[in-house]
C-alpha cells in the first residue's frame, strides 16, 4: 500500500493493537513518555514509509489508515528522552515491535546492532590530561602530574610516563546502568636512574593506591600504601609501578 492511496484519520485510542475495521485499519499503543511517535509500514520489499502519529488520548497514541489491511507489517519509532539512569531508554533509530500486537514476522538476529549504544568499549578518546578527562578512557601525563603537549609526544627522548585508564568507561550496559570500574595510573621509568613521580589526577576522598612496583617485593610493604596529595612515588630505573584508585 502506497502512501499516496492511504488517508490518515485520527483514529481511536482503544482497543491496543492494529485493529482491522472493514475498510481501514486502526493503530494504537500506550507510552506515557513518548514526545513524538511514527507508525512504521512496510512492503513487501522492506521498504518503509513512516506516519506521523500525532493523536494522543490517556497516553494511548493512535492512528487510522484506510486501505490498510490484515498482513500489514509494521512496528513503531519512538522519539523520547534517552537517559539510562533514570531508565529512559528511547531510540527512535531502532524499531520496534507492537508489544499488543497479534503475531511476528521474520526472525530475530541477535547482534550488537539491536543496541542503542557500544557493547564495546572505546579504546581511544583523548590523550592529554593537563585538565580532568571526562570521557577520556585513556590519558598520558609528565613526571609531575602536568599534561603533556602535541610537541611532548613526538620527542624520542622522553624516559618517563604516566599513563591514566579511566574506571569511568562512558557507556551503559543491557540495564541502562554505568559501566565502571577502578582508576589506574601507570608510572614508566624507562631512565637508568630513579624518578620521583606526583601522580596525577588527586582525589582526596579516593586517594591513589600503589598495587604494584616492579622493583620491590610484596613482603617490602610498599603495595596498598595511600598516596596524600602531593607526595611523589619513587619509580627506581627501569621499572613501572601501577597506581589504582578502588571506586567505592
Amino acid at each position: 500500500m502506497s502512501a499516496t492511496a492511504m488517508k490518515v484519520l485520527p483514529g481511536t485510542p482503544f482497543p491496543l493493537d492494529a485493529t482491522f475495521e472493514g475498510s481501514a485499519t486502526n493503530f494504537a499503543v500506550f507510552s506515557e513518555i513518548a514526545e513524538r511517535i511514527e507508525l512504521c509500514l512496510f512492503d513487501g520489499d522492506g521498504r518503509e514509509t513512516r506516519i506521523n502519529v500525532t493523536e494522543r488520548d490517556a497516553y494511548n497514541w493512535h492512528v487510522n489508515l484506510t486501505g490498510v489491511g490484515p498482513g500489514q507489517l509494521y512496528g513503531y519509532r519512538v522519539h523520547a528522552p534517552w537517559d539510562p539512569k533514570k531508565g529512559l531508554r528511547c531510540c527512535p533509530n531502532k524499531l520496534l515491535l507492537d508489544p499488543n500486537c497479534r503475531a511476528v514476522y521474520g526472525t530475530i538476529q541477535w547482534s550488537d546492532a539491536m543496541f542503542p549504544y557500544p557493547m564495546d568499549r572505546p579504546w581511544y578518546q583523548g590523550r592529554s590530561i593537563g585538565v580532568r578527562p571526562s570521557s577520556t578512557t585513556l590519558a598520558g601525563s609528565g613526571r609531575n602530574g602536568s599534561g603533556m603537549s602535541e610537541s611532548d609526544w613526538k620527542e624520542g627522548y622522553i624516559k618517563s610516563l604516566q599513563v591514566f585508564l579511566n574506571g569511568d568507561l562512558g557507556y551503559v550496559d543491557k540495564r541502562g546502568e554505568p559501566v565502571l570500574d577502578d582508576d589506574f595510573l601507570v608510572l614508566f621509568n624507562a631512565d637508568c636512574e630513579d624518578i620521583f613521580f606526583r601522580p596525577a589526577l588527586f582525589e582526596k576522598e579516593r586517594p591513589w593506591e600503589i598495587l604494584l612496583n616492579t622493583s620491590t617485593r610484596i613482603e617490602d610493604g610498599a603495595e596498598g600504601q595511600k598516596q596524600a596529595e602531593g607526595m611523589e612515588v619513587k619509580a627506581e630505573g627501569r621499572s613501572v609501578v601501577v597506581l589504582t584508585r578502588p571506586r567505592k
